[in-house]
């Protein structure tokens, strides 16, 4: 906890309940569009920057505040309703930070447009009495005082302008005798000195942004973020006077604003988890018809040529859908959530031709949108901008990473991680899914009252409750659902005990150095459930174990040419990647022959390789290997 965040905590105790809360200016509810109905959390930021104006602040020095938000706490809300405050007390000249272009375009529809569904600010914005304007300008050269004039920026955008000025642009003129309030977004982006030990770089981003801002003793430099890095002992020590305000995930979550987070793993296809997923959207549609909802599914993939060509098999495969192959799927799913949705089905007299039929169009072409591309049309940039509304079409969205930050959509129930992860990327891998499962996890409101804004399920069998929940579907790889799970707790969009670890059953015990033979000749355990899915509940602490029979084999249980592809799939297992650990191997045909490499190796599996589908022994084989792997690294 900041010192500053102490001193606001103790104030609040001392004087009242809620203290901070009711210190909240009224000029901002009035001022901002009346559909967003602020939430308690909400107005004790506003209180508390109130607060800290009147009271802590230090006039003859420029003002730097941190808001260390959740992704989905409404922190874009918040920004507008400082602006609002601030214009209110002398403030005229904003400049509105964020990270990527196409961040931009989103804002300024949100901040300028009264059409957008999006738009933050009354029709008519008062105060003191008198009518104000929201202009967008480039500079500060034609800023008219009695309106509030914003520039949208990248930090990039700003470095570049003001180390090489051209035509309309900022320039350094604009922050002399100009008192300017700097709101970042996403501002974790910004700190490239201090995460480099705090040495002073003057043509970083972050030494740019500090120059203009001290420019003048009544500047503001307000940053908001979800994904401060406060563990780290540089970031803490720069915020320790600066954090305002810290509504972390974890207290977000516990407060009901969040979908509840469930993980299915399964080592079924792609195509076949990208199906479950549209079963149960296609659930939550029927279940939310009366509220007007449309849910909409991610399709997440490591890179643009997997992603468009999942597309294209997804579509494919979509068109010859057939009876049987939905049986199938119905037969050797047990979840609970598709067990519901089929029962439903049953209840309903849906038939499995119907069902198909449903699919086929909803997640047909005209329902897919690819955002991957540099060049993406405005179109696309306000249709995945505007996807809960009712007039737009989408359900399926096909993405890599341009949807990891700056995106905010209430009715996404379903992310589907296309692509396989590898051993090496596990932790990497799982920080940058938590963000985005952050970003799906906001709380889609349908009921009535205040009731409507909050999770009213949670603990019961109301087959809503499914309404209430974000499914991340995964392929089935223990090791990293273990890590993932480790994250999620840590974010607090797992409300497990900290304390209590998730069991680690397809991972060996780190070892102290290790010899080439000693990673070689050992036991490893693959286990997976082929064609069936394992539901968890991260909000629960209780893990449902699953027993069977292991089969013990060695690698000559596999066709070699299965073996080669599983190698191929893999950087790790690149021949020169392979002589920095293995320095004697003299050829791959070596590694999988050899007593010393992998034909040492006793591998225990709980699938009857023998009966099992080349699909099937591949990921075996990719399991295997990412251990072995681990091991060896």
């Amino acid at each position: 906890m900041s010192v500053l965040e102490q001193i606001l905590n103790k104030q609040n105790d001392n004087d009242s309940d809620d203290f901070l809360i009711k210190k909240s200016p009224a000029v901002i509810e009035s001022n901002l569009n009346p559909k967003f109905v602020l939430r308690p959390y909400q107005l004790e930021a506003f209180g508390r920057f109130a607060y800290f104006f009147e009271n802590l602040r230090k006039p003859d020095t420029p003002t730097h505040l941190l808001y260390h938000m959740a992704t989905g706490s409404g922190k874009t809300l918040v920004m507008a309703g400082l602006i609002v405050l601030l214009h209110k007390l002398g403030y005229s000249n904003f400049i509105f930070l964020v990270n990527s272009t196409n961040i931009i375009e989103k804002t300024k529809d949100n901040f300028l447009n009264q059409s957008s569904s999006k738009y933050l600010f009354n029709s008519t914005l008062n105060v003191d009495g008198r009518t104000t304007l929201i202009r967008c300008v480039t500079n500060f050269e034609a800023a008219v005082p009695n309106a509030i004039n914003i520039a949208f920026e990248t930090v990039q955008g700003l470095h570049a302008a003001l180390n090489a000025p051209h035509e309309n642009s900022l320039t350094a003129n604009d922050f002399r005798d100009k008192k300017i309030v700097f709101i970042a977004d996403e501002a974790h982006h910004i700190n490239v000195d201090t995460k480099n030990g705090g040495a002073d770089d003057a043509t970083s981003w972050e030494s740019t942004l500090m120059a203009v801002f001290n420019a003048n003793a009544d500047n503001f430099l307000l940053e908001f973020t979800a994904t401060a890095d406060l563990g780290n002992r540089l970031i803490a020590q720069k915020y320790a006077d600066k954090l305002i305000f810290d509504y972390a995930l974890r207290r977000f979550c516990a407060d009901g604003y969040s979908k509840n987070v469930r993980i299915m793993q399964s080592a079924a296809d792609g195509f076949t988890r990208a199906i479950q997923a549209c079963l149960l959207s296609i659930y939550r549609s029927k279940l939310l018809e009366r509220y007007g909802t449309k849910p909409v599914i991610l399709f997440k993939s490591h890179t643009i040529r997997e992603s468009n060509a999942f597309q294209n098999e997804f579509t494919q495969k979509l068109n010859n859908l057939n009876v049987s192959a939905l049986s199938q799927i119905r037969n050797s799913n047990k979840t609970t959530a598709l067990s519901a949705f089929f029962d439903y089905c049953l209840r309903n007299n849906i038939t499995d031709e119907n069902l198909i039929a449903e699919l086929k169009i909803e997640f047909g072409t005209e329902r897919q949108l690819s955002v991957n591309s540099k060049d993406d049309c405005e179109y696309k940039q306000r249709a995945i901008n505007t996807l809960e509304c009712a007039d737009n079409p989408f359900r399926a969205i096909f993405a890599v990473d341009k949807l990891n930050e700056g995106w905010d959509v209430l009715n996404l129930f379903d992310i589907v991680q296309l692509s396989e992860v590898k051993a090496s990327a596990i932790k990497k891998t799982s920080i940058q899914e938590v963000q985005l499962i952050g970003r799906g996890a906001r709380y889609c409101p349908f009921g009535d009252g205040e009731d409507a804004s909050r999770r009213k399920y949670d603990g019961t069998t109301d087959e809503m409750a499914v309404c209430e929940q974000l499914f991340y579907h995964a392929s089935y790889f223990p090791a990293y659902i273990n890590e993932l799970n480790a994250k999620l707790i840590q974010s607090g969009l797992s409300l497990a005990d900290d304390k209590k670890t998730m069991p680690r059953s397809n991972q060996n015990h780190r070892a102290s150095r290790r010899q080439p033979s000693d990673v070689f000749n050992a036991e490893y355990v693959v286990d997976m459930e082929q064609d069936k899915s394992v539901e968890t509940d991260i909000f629960s602490s209780d893990d449902k174990k699953i027993h069977r029979q292991y089969h013990k084999l060695s690698i000559d249980a596999f066709d070699k040419c299965l073996i080669y592809k599983a190698l191929n799939k893999s950087p790790f297992y690149n021949f020169c990647n392979l002589k920095r650990y293995l320095p004697e191997l003299q050829s791959v045909e070596e590694l999988i022959d050899s007593e010393r490499y992998l034909a040492g190796v006793v591998l225990k599996t709980n699938i009857d390789v023998a009966k099992a589908t080349p699909y099937v022994k591949i990921r075996i084989l990719n399991l295997l290997l990412q251990q072995i792997a681990q091991r060896l690294k």
